[in-house]
């Protein structure tokens, strides 16, 4: 009885469930929780592939948006969460990485003017920026980090400033999304929690389309609710959320049985395809990672 009435007064965001039943909007991925790795590796970990199962979770995020007939064509895409700490700049900056790998030219844009961490969890300077250009001290060519990894761009913030939501609604940054639509194919602007400032519904008439990044077992159903209505009244799609930070020991026996088995099975085909005779997991791990051409 108390186990019941425990799970009846938690109120927190953590399955497939609660974001379709109660969020009422697609779960377009699921990001497991990442081991032993620093924040600047872990900012990057879908290009240098030190988790697997994170790699592949980001693959998945970047096939769902492919697919989905809203979010194929988009160009501009806010990624945005509830609250702070639930790890938007760490969707953000690795879902770019994986569209920059599939040959799309992309770019994320740090449009966190408050507390901004897409520089720092980059380990790339981050002195000059969105602010600079904005204020009309540089130029948009200055501002933006060319070629940080091959087909992908970054423009950082450029420090914080006391009156963001002055320069977000400048017509200087409307007209640099503008330009940055006419030079790249996927531009992720990266913005502060919805249910803290309002920053980013002031960036939402510019975009096509809203990723929001929960972090497992962390902000309540009813906060996340009353703020995904507040995105929904700009009449701009929503994709879907991304559940991060999903923690298999906690989340229980499917999810880790879940991971661990459609990676291998998914291996095991691959390399089977690829005439690689397998006979057992050592075999497999000595392979390497499935060739994804």
């Amino acid at each position: 009885g108390l186990v019941f009435l425990l799970a009846f007064l938690d109120d927190k965001v953590k399955s497939a469930f609660d974001i379709e039943s109660t969020l009422a909007i697609p779960l377009i991925g699921i990001v497991p929780h990442i081991f032993s790795i620093d924040a600047q590796e872990k900012a990057r970990i879908a290009a240098d592939d030190h988790d697997k199962h994170a790699v592949e979770a980001f693959r998945s995020i970047h096939s769902t948006l492919k697919l989905n007939e809203e979010s194929r064509n988009s160009k501009v895409i806010l990624s945005t969460s509830t609250i702070p700490s639930e790890g938007k700049t760490f969707v953000s900056t690795n879902t770019a990485i994986t569209f920059a790998a599939h040959g799309e030219r992309t770019i994320v844009v740090d449009a966190d003017l408050r507390m901004p961490n897409v520089a720092k969890g980059l380990d790339i300077p981050g002195k000059t920026g969105v602010i600079q250009y904005l204020s009309g001290d540089i130029s948009l060519d200055d501002a933006i980090q060319k070629e940080f990894l091959p087909n992908l761009d970054i423009l950082p913030a450029g420090g914080s400033t006391k009156s963001p939501t002055q320069l977000l609604s400048s017509e200087r940054f409307i007209n640099m999304v503008h330009e940055l639509r006419l030079r790249y194919d996927r531009i992720f602007i990266d913005t502060p929690p919805v249910a803290t400032v309002s920053d980013a519904l002031n960036i939402l008439p510019l975009v096509d389309g809203v990723i929001l990044v929960i972090r497992f077992n962390m902000v309540k159903r009813k906060t996340a609710v009353v703020n995904l209505k507040r995105l929904r009244e700009s009449n701009v799609p929503i994709f879907g959320a991304v559940l991060n930070n999903l923690n298999t020991h906690v989340a229980g026996y499917y999810y880790s049985h879940y991971y661990d088995k459609s990676y291998k099975s998914y291996k095991h085909y691959h390399l089977q395809q690829q005439g690689v005779p397998i006979s057992d997991d050592a075999e497999v791990a000595k392979a390497g990672p499935p060739d994804r051409a």
